[in-house]
């Protein structure tokens, strides 16, 4: 079994918080951010720590996970909706 490197981890949430500070319209799958928003990070087999870093902003509200109809999770900045 694969343990994560909570090293690998942090660095992945910091990167993708840079990455969403440029591009705030920003939204991907899973090997979309791995691909496209870190290609030069080093994050592990298989995208774990990627994964770990992605369940961790979503559960901390940083970001969102839509589902699509297809099943794919899409990750974006999240935005609390405007109150009127």
């Amino acid at each position: 079994m694969h343990a994560l490197d909570e090293r690998r981890v942090q660095r992945a949430v910091e990167a993708i918080r840079q990455y969403l500070g440029a591009h705030p319209d920003a939204a991907d799958s899973l090997s979309g951010i791995q691909q496209w928003w870190l290609p030069d990070r080093q994050l592990g087999e298989g995208g774990l720590e990627l994964a770990a870093a992605l369940d961790r902003m979503v559960r901390d509200g940083e970001i969102r996970c839509a589902r699509l109809a297809d099943g794919t999770q899409v990750y974006s900045r999240f935005r609390a909706p405007r109150e009127s």
